[in-house]
Formats: structure tokens, C-alpha cells, sequence
């Protein structure tokens, strides 16, 4: 059997854009099959295609997880809210009471609210964020950063079969598979950082980032903030890793 039998309709859309393939609008599932089956890259390339399959089925479940994150983030929300509201009411009626023979009996109504209130307290939802395998296996990071540059020139070429970029690896190159290489690390050890600031939330007491004013920057990747940030200073030498 086929590995991309068991493709759902939109991952074989994004798995036939990676590879190159133009996608009709009105194509079904039995098309977009047929489609990446008939392609020259499918016949040719069996084990390239697997891998961007499983680079696309990697991709659409960390967005899931993050859909699902959030879902949950905004009931947390919600539940706080309505525990809230049931608190301030019971401060209310116990404030407009005219006799304190049950004074002991809505202070522990109260008490027992606001410890449920506290325990409402609105996680940050995690992901199973991981290095790059390959960081631990190269020795020197001038290898790391031109082998990930040549990883990320060749999905680009696999992308744009019609502007295939050859020759020696450029500045560009090299500084864009940098960027990829700190955001990587940066996902993993500042996730709760990243999250807060990309919705515009306070950082956490317990952050060791506080004191940096960090921020994000137009490449998402976390900067250090402050005066540092009116320097003169690069962009470069102001990242947080």
C-alpha cells in the first residue's frame, strides 16, 4: 500500500505544494492522490517524498496541538471568569447581610471560592518542543550552520523546481539557516516566554528573562529589549540565546 493512502485531503494538499506540484482548487482526495503518485519526484524519488510526508504529518500535528491548546487555554478563561463573578456575588450579599449569626458560614463560602479562583490559575499549554537531532552530532558550529544551510537550500530548490539555486551557499543562506537554528533552540528553552509576549502578556515573576525587556522581532525570534534595543547594536548581537 501506498504511504500517502492514508493521507487526509488537506495533508496531501500541503504534501503535493511541497513537493513542487501545482494543486487544482476543486480537487478531491482521489486527485490530489493520483496527482503526487503520477509526479516525476514520486517515481524517481520514492524516499525524498516519504520524508516530506512525514515532515507535513510532523507540521500539521504541532498545529493541532496548538489548536487544541488554545481551546483549552480560552475555557480556563472562561471558567475563571464565571468563578469570578460567583465570588464577587457572595462578597456582595455578605456585605448587604444585616445580621452576622451566618458571618462564620460566608466567610468559609468565600475562603472556598477564592481558593478555587487561585486554583483557576491560566497555564501556559506546552508542546513537545525538541532540538534539532543534529545539534548534538556536529562538533563545530560553523559544520552545523552549512549543514542546515544546505538542508534548507535543498527544500527550497524541492519547492521551486523552476528556480533551482546551485553554486557555493551564500551570506543569505547561511544567515537564514542561523535564524532557523536559534529559533529552534529559542522554542525550547523560552517556550512560556515566547507564548506570553506573542499575546502581548507579562512575563512571569519566575522568568530569568525578565530583566532583558525581551521582545520579538519581525523573523520571530525573542531579542533582548530595553535601551539595547535603541542601540547600535545588530539584530544579531541582541539575541537572546
Amino acid at each position: 500500500m501506498s504511504i500517502i493512502a492514508k493521507l487526509k485531503k488537506n495533508e496531501l494538499k500541503l504534501v503535493a505544494a511541497e513537493i513542487g506540484l501545482t494543486v487544482p482548487r476543486d480537487a478531491k482526495r482521489v486527485d490530489l492522490k493520483r496527482l503526487i503518485e503520477e509526479s516525476e519526484m514520486f517515481k524517481e524519488d520514492y524516499e525524498l517524498v516519504k520524508t516530506v510526508i512525514e515532515q507535513v504529518l510532523k507540521e500539521v500535528k504541532t498545529q493541532e496541538s496548538q489548536q487544541s491548546g488554545q481551546i483549552e487555554l480560552e475555557r480556563l478563561k472562561l471558567k475563571r471568569v464565571k468563578a469570578e463573578l460567583e465570588l464577587a456575588r457572595f462578597r456582595t450579599s455578605a456585605n448587604n447581610s444585616e445580621t452576622s449569626l451566618n458571618g462564620g458560614e460566608t466567610e468559609a463560602s468565600i475562603d472556598v471560592l477564592i481558593k478555587s479562583v487561585r486554583a483557576l490559575a491560566i497555564k501556559v499549554p506546552m508542546q513537545n518542543n525538541e532540538i534539532l537531532p543534529i545539534i548534538d552530532k556536529c562538533s563545530s558550529f560553523l559544520k552545523l550552520q552549512r549543514i542546515l544551510t544546505w538542508c534548507v537550500r535543498f527544500k527550497e530548490n524541492t519547492r521551486n523546481p523552476l528556480q533551482i539555486t546551485t553554486g557555493s551557499l551564500t551570506v543569505t543562506e547561511l544567515s537564514t539557516a542561523l535564524f532557523c537554528l536559534v529559533r529552534n533552540v529559542q522554542s525550547v528553552y523560552f517556550l512560556k516566554e515566547i507564548w506570553c509576549i506573542e499575546r502581548g502578556q507579562q512575563l512571569p515573576d519566575s522568568s530569568n528573562l525578565l530583566t532583558f525587556s525581551p521582545f520579538l522581532d519581525e523573523r520571530k525570534i525573542l531579542c533582548v529589549g530595553g535601551r539595547l534595543r535603541h542601540s547600535n547594536l545588530s539584530t544579531e548581537q541582541n539575541i537572546l540565546c
